[in-house]
């Protein structure tokens, strides 16, 4: 009898920390542009997402093979999923209560990533967006805007709004300086060692070595002074335009309710109507 009511408790447990995750489906994400490498974020973002966000507990990323039956089975595609009433039953038929889509595009010189996130009991749409300048940093671009959704799904973590890279350029050009620096003095410390031997020589075979020593230390001296001269140059001017890399920024649009509707009236007039609540 114990046996059967911890398995009855096991098992309500179980079914009422199912109902309590958030369940979402994450669709497409379309490249506005013309950028071929862009078509290679249209595939992985999505992925990157379901990966990201799968990773709460309190959220359950459903398959997407579901969504696309539904959507297939209603000769629909999300794109044109505009109409609350077709969200909410595309939603129900497919068990989520998000839907998670969006665009990658280029604008004003940066990169962008916006995610539309429907709730499907009544058609409000919530985008997140965020922005970098430097294409290297898509991993980072899908950190932040999943832990805004995240945050905009559960409350958990911290609104991001902003993350600054700094650059190790200023320290790379710092220590080539230091590098050929230290090498020129000591290059140009034998050429005036061989120098004063060539000078104190009495035989003209000491004559030729310390000559071709002499000769060698000074064009490595040259030489390394030359690049200790330009990267002292670079670093000068690496610290003077800062040391920030790349800066990722994210931001949210308001809340729109999007409800509209086709009727035909008694005299044969065709109305549709449009609602948009902020």
């Amino acid at each position: 009898m114990k046996k059967v009511i911890l398995i009855l408790l096991f098992l309500t447990f179980f079914v009422c920390t199912l109902s309590a995750q958030i369940r979402v489906a994450v669709s497409d994400f379309n490249n506005q542009t013309d950028i071929l490498f862009l078509d290679g974020w249209e595939r992985s973002v999505p992925d990157l997402l379901r990966a990201n966000l799968s990773s709460i507990n309190e959220i359950t990323v459903l398959d997407r093979s579901r969504l696309d039956k539904v959507l297939e089975e209603q000769a629909l595609s999300l794109s044109g999923l505009t109409d609350s009433t077709s969200i909410q039953e595309i939603g129900k038929l497919a068990g989520a209560e998000f839907i998670l889509s969006g665009n990658v595009d280029r604008q004003a010189g940066e990169y962008v990533i916006s995610a539309d996130l429907i709730r499907v009991k009544t058609g409000q749409i919530q985008t997140e967006i965020v922005r970098s300048a430097d294409r290297d940093y898509l991993d980072d671009m899908i950190e932040m805007l999943a832990n805004n959704l995240i945050f905009r799904l559960t409350g958990k973590g911290a609104y991001k709004n902003k993350e600054t890279f700094t650059s190790n350029s200023l320290w790379y050009w710092s220590g080539a300086t230091i590098l050929f620096g230290t090498a020129a003095f000591i290059t140009n410390t034998n050429y005036k060692s061989n120098l004063e031997k060539y000078d104190s020589a009495t035989e003209l075979k000491d004559f030729e070595k310390f000559y071709d020593k002499a000769n060698d230390s000074r064009n490595l001296y040259s030489t390394f002074a030359i690049l200790g001269g330009a990267a002292l140059i670079v670093t000068i001017i690496d610290l003077i335009d800062g040391s920030v890399e790349n800066e990722i920024s994210s931001g949210r649009s308001a809340n729109v309710l999007l409800n509209n509707s086709i009727k035909l009236t008694r005299n044969d007039e065709i109305v549709f109507n449009v609602q948009i609540n902020f």
